[in-house]
C-alpha cells in the first residue's frame, strides 16, 4: 500500500498525555492525546507514571504513515509540574501524480526525527507544556526529477506545545501543536470529548502544512483505557487539502483518513 507522511505530525505534546498525528497528517507530529484512567482514591506514589511511550499508524488514499515516540518526566511524575524530555520519529510514504514519472505516478517518502526538552505546569484542573529542540526532515522522491524544489532535507528547530485537562476529567479537551523551522512544517489538533468510565469520545479538528502544502481535517476519535498502563485510540474523518494537493511537497488528495494509536505508561 502506498505510504505517506503524518505530522505525526507528528508531532506534538506533552505531559501525561500524548499527542500523535492523525491519519495522513504528516508531521506527527505523531502525535495523539493520551488520557490516563483515574487512579484509585487510595493510590500513592506507586500509582504515578514517569514516562509514556506511543506508536501510531495513519492512513489516507495514497498515503500511509507511522510514528513512535516517548516522553520522560525528570521528577518521576508525568502528572505534576516539572521538566520533561521527549523524542519522536515519523515515517510517511505517499504517491502523487507527476508527468516526470514514466507511469504518471511518483512516490515520495518523508522521515522526521526530533528531540526536545520542555517544562510542564499543572494546576486548576489543567496542564500546559512546551518543548524545544533539534528537528531533522528528510525527503526521498522516485523519480528524483519529480522532487519538490521548495521543500527538502533540512535541519530546523522544533517547537511542541500542549494545553489539556488533567487525567480523569469528565469533559476532557486537548489542544496539541508543533512547528519546525525546517520547511516551515506545522501540525495542530483540537480534541474536546466526553468520558464514559474508561472510554472517551469526541470530535477532532486538525490542520497540517508546510511551505507548499496545507490541509484541513474534521473527524471523530475514541480513546479507551484498557488499564492504567495501556491505552488504545482510533480516529476517522475527512481530509481536505487547501493548497499543494497531490504534489511532491504535499500528502495526497482529499478523502477519508483513519488512524490507530497505542499508548504505554509506566
Amino acid at each position: 500500500m502506498p505510504n505517506s507522511r503524518i505530522s505525526a505530525g507528528l508531532a506534538l505534546t506533552a505531559g501525561i498525555v500524548l499527542a500523535t498525528a492523525s491519519a495522513g497528517s504528516w508531521q506527527a507530529h505523531a502525535a495523539d492525546m493520551v488520557t490516563k484512567a483515574p487512579a484509585p482514591a487510595s493510590s500513592g506514589l506507586a500509582d504515578v507514571n514517569s514516562w509514556v511511550f506511543w506508536t501510531s499508524s495513519d492512513f489516507k488514499t495514497n498515503v500511509a504513515a507511522g510514528n513512535v515516540g516517548g516522553i520522560y518526566a525528570f521528577n518521576g511524575n508525568l502528572d505534576s509540574s516539572g521538566w520533561l524530555v521527549r523524542g519522536q520519529f515519523t515515517y510517511v510514504g505517499y504517491d502523487f501524480a507527476s508527468t516526470l514519472a514514466p507511469t504518471g505516478t511518483a512516490h515520495g517518502t518523508f522521515m522526521d526525527s526530533a528531540g526536545a526538552i520542555g517544562y510542564q505546569v499543572v494546576g486548576n484542573g489543567l496542564m500546559a507544556s512546551g518543548f524545544i529542540g533539534p528537528d531533522y526532515e528528510q525527503y526521498t522522491t522516485n523519480p528524483v526529477a519529480a522532487a519538490s524544489t521548495v521543500v527538502g532535507n533540512a535541519w530546523g528547530v522544533g517547537f511542541f506545545g500542549r494545553l489539556a485537562t488533567v487525567s480523569g476529567a469528565l469533559y476532557p479537551f486537548a489542544i496539541d501543536g508543533n512547528y519546525s523551522t525546517a520547511n516551515s512544517t506545522y501540525w495542530v489538533r483540537a480534541r474536546p470529548g466526553v468520558r464514559f468510565a474508561n472510554l472517551i469520545l469526541g470530535p477532532e479538528v486538525i490542520g497540517i502544512g508546510n511551505k507548499v502544502f496545507d490541509e484541513f481535517r474534521v473527524g471523530a476519535y475514541a480513546s479507551y483505557d484498557l488499564s492504567r498502563y495501556f491505552i488504545i485510540q482510533a480516529d476517522v474523518g475527512y481530509a481536505d487539502p487547501t493548497r499543494g494537493e497531490n504534489t511532491a511537497g504535499g500528502r495526497g488528495g482529499r478523502g477519508a483518513y483513519g488512524g490507530l494509536t497505542l499508548v504505554f505508561l509506566h
